[in-house]
């Protein structure tokens, strides 16, 4: 099982109900799409699955764990076992592309291994890799901050190939993007 929700529900601090009563589950290798207006909760849904927020009520199990009886060194083990794709991925203008796609394996490598990687890369051709399958390998170098927002979005995909999750979670992944791209850049997160 990929993730179980049960009866979980999220309010707010400023009281305002995120979610109320949702249970849901996929099965490893299954493809789940939420769709609603707005305001919903859809975001709210991904960073409770993503073990960003806890839930006020009801049960959650990810990757076979339950995340809130985990060890903080447990839960950062289980956050690194999943990805998520933003709208607007999270990525300081100032870093170059290649530093934000090997930021995907932070969780995974020794301190010593991500602190060196700030001075010189520690995977270059793997990044690259990454990025050629986005058709953006010739911007492996370029500064965030100087790419498009479909440039960007698909940075953020690269950092979660390269990552190798065991759970995707995607917010929007190509909205800034053209059909084209679009579909090439889903296809490559299916």
């Amino acid at each position: 099982m990929s993730f179980q929700l049960g009866n979980v529900g999220l309010t707010y601090p400023n009281g305002q109900r995120a979610l109320s009563r949702i249970t849901l589950g996929a099965a490893r290798g299954e493809r789940v799409a939420v769709i609603g207006p707005s305001g919903a909760g859809k975001t709210s849904l991904l960073r409770l699955l993503g073990a960003a927020l806890r839930p006020d009520d009801g049960s959650v199990e990810l990757l076979g764990d339950r995340p809130w009886r985990l060890s903080a060194r447990g839960l950062r083990r289980l956050r690194s076992r999943i990805g998520v794709v933003y709208q607007r991925p999270p990525i300081p203008g100032r870093q170059r592309a290649i530093t934000a796609i090997l930021a995907g394996r932070l969780g995974a490598w020794p301190w010593w291994k991500a602190i060196g990687s700030l001075i010189y890369p520690a995977d270059i051709a793997g990044a690259e890799a990454q990025l050629a399958r986005l058709e953006l390998a010739d911007r492996l170098f370029e500064r965030c901050d100087r790419l498009s927002g479909g440039q960007l979005q698909r940075v953020g995909v690269a950092r979660v190939l390269y990552q190798q999750p065991e759970l995707i979670l995607a917010d929007e992944p190509v909205s800034a993007m053209d059909p084209t791209l679009a579909n090439l850049t889903l296809g490559q997160l299916v």
